[in-house]
């Protein structure tokens, strides 16, 4: 599997919520299974796509896929929180859930990519939001 393909496929998909190709925000593309000690990375072996998050050299997350939309979903998670926090935090309502806008905006943003990958975090939201309800003051 070619790398180039998650890369330019990412590339487009970021256009489409405002970000450029030297955004930090992109994973890194690892050319192979040995990723940075930090951050989030990319790869692909013969069959699979990866998707690794690490944290002081530790891995948090790992997903692999067949599917290259699936593996995408996984790359732009936390690319639209990381821009959904930022636009809750400069939007912040009073006495409301910061939640709700940044909730908000996250599908906002993930409906612009794609509308598969906007119903699947909205049913990860209902679930967040059965066990930890929205606390507006």
């Amino acid at each position: 599997m070619d790398v180039n393909i998650i890369k330019n496929k990412m590339y487009e998909y970021g256009k489409i919520i405002g970000l450029n190709e030297q955004s930090k925000e992109y994973p890194i593309v690892a050319e192979s299974s040995r990723v940075f000690p930090e951050g989030a990375s990319v790869y692909a072996d013969d069959i699979l796509w990866h998707y690794v998050a690490m944290e002081r050299g530790e891995e948090r997350v790992h997903y692999e896929s067949r599917n290259l939309e699936e593996i995408l979903y996984y790359v732009f998670k936390p690319i639209t929180a990381s821009l959904a926090e930022k636009y809750a935090v400069t939007n912040r309502v009073k006495g409301k859930d910061f939640r709700r806008l940044f909730f908000k905006k996250q599908l906002e943003l993930l409906g612009a990519i794609d509308k598969k990958y906007q119903k699947i975090r909205e049913d990860e939201i209902a679930i967040v939001l059965t066990k930890a309800p929205y606390q507006d003051l």
